[in-house]
């Protein structure tokens, strides 16, 4: 197969669906309190403050079709868990189309898993948001973006608190094993 055919642009069209967002959260700030596991990690101070700042930023930005269904896949650590508590917490009444999921899968996963992960969604998902760890999430945005339009987006890594904002035109199991088949289109660090 020829460079050109493995592109997303290059791809029959009848692969294409209606255009997806995936929004990746890192968690916020997590504390390192003596004896508790990774996994049971909780937020630290700054944590419990920025977490509300994501869905405050999440409900700003939200489409005006309010009635299409987010998906959100949320790492069963404390510390993922603990953040969209807090974030959706923030949105309020904005979430009532939003159907929550814990992912174990998520914590501590390779980008592979991710992939995998986000494959999966069903495509009455429209969007979908998953709430996560590093270094999984940036090399999970370097596996489904194209270099020369990553370079070119406002996306600088995930630091705590961070909201990457990712677009595609294929359906799920497509875009998430294509490398180039989604695009940042929006980033936020949501610290105060």
């Amino acid at each position: 197969m020829s460079t050109a055919e493995s592109t997303p642009r290059a791809r029959d069209e009848s692969t294409r669906a209606m255009t997806h967002e995936l929004i990746l959260i890192r968690h916020a700030k997590s504390d390192y309190p003596a004896g508790v596991a990774d996994h049971d990690r909780p937020l630290n101070a700054r944590g419990m403050r920025d977490a509300p700042r994501i869905g405050v930023w999440l409900a700003g930005r939200q489409a005006s079709d309010a009635k299409e269904t987010t998906c959100v896949l949320v790492s069963s650590a404390r510390r993922a868990q603990l953040t969209w508590l807090l974030a959706s917490g923030a949105m309020g009444a904005s979430t009532s189309t939003w159907i929550d999921s814990e992912e174990p899968r998520i914590y501590e996963s390779e980008a592979r898993v991710l992939s995998r992960v986000i494959g999966e969604l069903r495509e009455s998902c429209r969007n979908a948001v998953l709430v996560g760890h590093n270094p999984g999430l940036d090399d999970l945005v370097a596996e489904l973006t194209d270099p020369a339009d990553l370079a070119a987006s406002p996306f600088r890594g995930f630091r705590t608190s961070t909201i990457a904002v990712l677009r595609t035109e294929d359906t799920w199991p497509v875009a998430a094993s294509l490398r180039g088949s989604f695009r940042v289109v929006d980033y936020h660090v949501a610290r105060g």
